[in-house]
């Protein structure tokens, strides 16, 4: 979809691609914390990590993400995997959107939602499939009144 005559909504694929490609690079980052934590061995053991500790592992994990992507995001609305991919995040007038857009409307949002007991991970699906919009946007989009779009 294009929106104006120089701008062109991201497919679903490359946005698909993107955030694979960042989660892989957040796994890898996130693994020795897990494993150091013990919480690899609550989740073999099939049992519940107490609270503190998934407060924990959340909070790093958001903040190595942010830090991981900090340089990309801060330049041109993009993570590593937005970047590779030649894509990136947009207000809706069109200009790159802010770091803190990005990070505290966008990222932090989706994070929260996905946190919630008993129905966050239904919410986390929700939003992924709300891609399939015509808009190509997620409920992360909306509320922080952004999109993503192709970027050379």
């Amino acid at each position: 979809m294009i929106i104006n005559s120089k701008t062109e909504l991201a497919n679903r694929w490359t946005r698909l691609g993107a955030s694979i490609i960042d989660s892989f690079i957040h796994l890898v980052l996130m693994l020795p914390i897990l494993s150091y934590t013990h919480f690899i061995d609550y989740i073999r053991d099939k049992e519940s990590p107490p609270v503190e500790l998934l407060l924990t592992i959340m909070v790093l994990g958001f903040l190595i993400y942010i830090a991981t992507h900090y340089y990309f995001i801060k330049k041109n609305g993009q993570t590593i995997g937005k970047k590779l991919l030649k894509i990136r995040v947009e207000n809706i007038t069109g200009g790159v959107a802010s770091f803190n857009l990005i990070v505290f409307k966008r990222y932090l949002f989706i994070t929260a939602i996905s946190s919630l007991p008993a129905i966050g991970v239904f919410l986390s699906v929700i939003d992924g499939l709300l891609i399939f919009r015509d808009n190509h946007q997620c409920w992360h989009d909306d509320f922080a009144q952004t999109r993503v779009v192709k970027y050379t």
